[in-house]
C-alpha cells in the first residue's frame, strides 16, 4: 500500500495497525467546521438522536457542505498528507442519548481492496473521552480485506460489550485531530453520555489513481462494479444507493469475490 501520511512513523502505524492519529486542524478551522455543521444541521445542541447530513439534507446542499469541508481541511491535508486526495466529506453526530453506541464494523468497500486501500479521516469537533464516547478499533483487523462489503452485503457487526476489551484499543482524542483509518479496519464507538451533541467531520482520502468503486451484490459471491466519483456519491440520494439504483453508464464489470471475511482469524 502507498504512503499517504508524510510522517513516516505515523504512516507505518497506519499500514501495520490500520489507523493513526494525526495532528490536524487549528482552533479557527475547528470553529469554522462547527459553524458549518450547525448552520446546515438546524438542530439544537441537546439533540437526542443520531444525525448525518447525508440522510437529512438534499443532494445539492450536501455537495456544497462537502466542498466547504474540503476547503476548510485543505491546508492541514496538504501539510500532513502526500500522494493522496480528499474524497468528499459529511458530518455525523451523536445526540445526547445513552443508546448511541456504534457497533464495531468495517466500512463499505470503495475499491478493490486486494490491490488498494482507501481511508477515512474522522475529525471530532469536541474532545473524545469516556463521556462523549470513546472510539474503539481492533488493531490489525484491516488485514481482513479479501471480501466485498456493500449496501446489500453489509459488514458483520460486533457489539462492543461482547468482545474482549483487552483486544480493543480505545482512543481518546482532542478536537481537531484526525483519526485516519483504513476502511477495512473494524471500528466503532461508545454512546454519547455528555450533555451536548457530539459532531464529527468525516472525509474520505484516496491515494492518487485509486479507482473509486460502488459495489452491488448480484448473486452468491458475485458483485457488479460501478465506477463513481465523490460528486456522484455525495449528490446521489442515499435511498437510491441503498437500493442499488446506480446509472448503467457507470457499470464496469462483474467480479467474483467472497461475501464475508474469515473472522476466526481475529482469535489468532
Amino acid at each position: 500500500m502507498k504512503q499517504i501520511i508524510k510522517d513516516e512513523t505515523l504512516n507505518q502505524q497506519l499500514l501495520s495497525k490500520g489507523y493513526a492519529v494525526v495532528p490536524f486542524l487549528s482552533a479557527e478551522e475547528i470553529e469554522e467546521l462547527k459553524n458549518l455543521f450547525f448552520h446546515y444541521a438546524n438542530i439544537e445542541n441537546n439533540h437526542k438522536g443520531l444525525y448525518s447530513n447525508l440522510y437529512a439534507l438534499d443532494s445539492e446542499t450536501n455537495w456544497k457542505i462537502s466542498l466547504e469541508m474540503e476547503r476548510i481541511c485543505g491546508r492541514a491535508f496538504k501539510e500532513k498528507f502526500c500522494a493522496a486526495d480528499l474524497n468528499g466529506g459529511v458530518f455525523i453526530a451523536k445526540g445526547v442519548n445513552p443508546d448511541t453506541q456504534c457497533y464495531l464494523h468495517q466500512d463499505p468497500s470503495c475499491t478493490d481492496e486486494t490491490q488498494y486501500a482507501t481511508y477515512a479521516l474522522w475529525i471530532p469537533l469536541v474532545d473524545i473521552d469516556e463521556t462523549t464516547g470513546l472510539f474503539y478499533v481492533l488493531e490489525g483487523s484491516h488485514c481482513l480485506r479479501k471480501h466485498i462489503r456493500c449496501y446489500n452485503n453489509p459488514s458483520k457487526d460486533f457489539d462492543l460489550n461482547t468482545l474482549d476489551k483487552d483486544r480493543l484499543k480505545s482512543i481518546r482524542m482532542k478536537a481537531g485531530k484526525a483519526l485516519v483509518f483504513d476502511h477495512a479496519l473494524i471500528h466503532g464507538s461508545a454512546a454519547n453520555l455528555s450533555d451536548a451533541i457530539r459532531p464529527v467531520a468525516v472525509l474520505g482520502a484516496m491515494p492518487h489513481q485509486t479507482p473509486y468503486n460502488f459495489f452491488w451484490k448480484t448473486a452468491a459471491n458475485e458483485f457488479a462494479v460501478y465506477s463513481i466519483d465523490k460528486e456522484y456519491f455525495i449528490k446521489k440520494q442515499i435511498s437510491d444507493l441503498r437500493n442499488g439504483n446506480v446509472t448503467e453508464d457507470r457499470f464496469r464489470e462483474k467480479v467474483s469475490a467472497a461475501e464475508t471475511a474469515d473472522f476466526s482469524l481475529l482469535n489468532r
